[in-house]
């Protein structure tokens, strides 16, 4: 029993760090389409899977600067409108 358990505990490991990398992935395309409202958003859910504090740290990093992009991004098509 403890090994189906040790078994079902490293799946869903798994799992989350599948889960992760596709976010991670899908947040760094959108940056790339300058779709940065939207990869914020990626980056914050990745945030809450990543699995180090390391990864942590990047993630909040890259919404926090998303957003900033973003605003100022709306800035800018306003003032050339």
């Amino acid at each position: 029993m403890r090994d189906i358990i040790q078994i079902h505990h490293k799946k869903q490991k798994a799992s989350k760090k599948w889960q992760y990398n596709n976010l991670v992935q899908q947040a760094r395309k959108l940056e790339q389409e300058d779709n940065y409202e939207e990869a914020s958003k990626l980056w914050n859910k990745a945030l809450k899977l990543a699995p180090t504090e390391k990864q942590k740290g990047w993630c909040s990093y890259r919404d926090s600067h998303c957003k900033r992009t973003a605003e100022v991004k709306i800035l800018v098509e306003k003032n050339c409108e």
